[in-house]
């Protein structure tokens, strides 16, 4: 008898607590523990006390998990920043929107001078070459390189100069 409520309640605060640990592994492991009481109801207390086991589990887990979904939903729903500082800017790297000069030609990586510095680039758009001289713009980082596009869009008769 011990075993069956142990593993009755232990399979309820487990279906519970996926609420608070989303994925479906904390509930998959309470429904097995569920599973396993009714089962050991039946094999303990034989058939009329193993249905009524099974009468009773389906309520509550129906509930349980109905309050696993309405308060996992809102535990897990996005909340708007409050105050949050902005970014600290990175004084080594340019900032965003920047407009830099190309010193060795971006096929699609090579570098540009910021700052008196040169730093390597790469180019978000790999079908151009960006010659030498050209203006582009800083559109992100990554752990290498600085992100840039050209700062004016070509022309059509240049896009097909301007090839890999």
């Amino acid at each position: 008898m011990f075993l069956v409520v142990v593993l009755l309640l232990l399979g309820l605060i487990l279906i519970a607590l996926e609420a608070a640990l989303p994925y479906g592994v904390s509930a998959i492991i309470g429904l097995l523990m569920l599973a396993l009481s009714i089962y050991y109801s039946f094999l303990i207390w034989g058939p009329a006390h193993g249905m009524l086991v099974l009468i009773l589990v389906i309520p509550a887990v129906t509930g349980v998990l109905w309050l696993a979904i309405r308060h996992g939903k809102s535990a897990m729903a996005l909340k708007p920043a409050e105050d949050e500082p902005p970014p600290e800017v990175d004084p080594e790297r340019p900032p965003l929107g920047q407009v830099l000069e190309v010193v060795q030609p971006l096929r699609p990586t090579g570098s540009v001078r910021w700052q008196g510095r040169l730093l390597a680039a790469r180019s978000l758009r790999q079908e151009l070459r960006l010659d030498a001289g050209r203006e582009v713009v800083v559109r992100g980082h990554d752990s290498i390189y600085v992100l840039v596009e050209p700062a004016d869009p070509p022309s059509r008769t240049a896009a097909g100069r301007l090839s890999r």
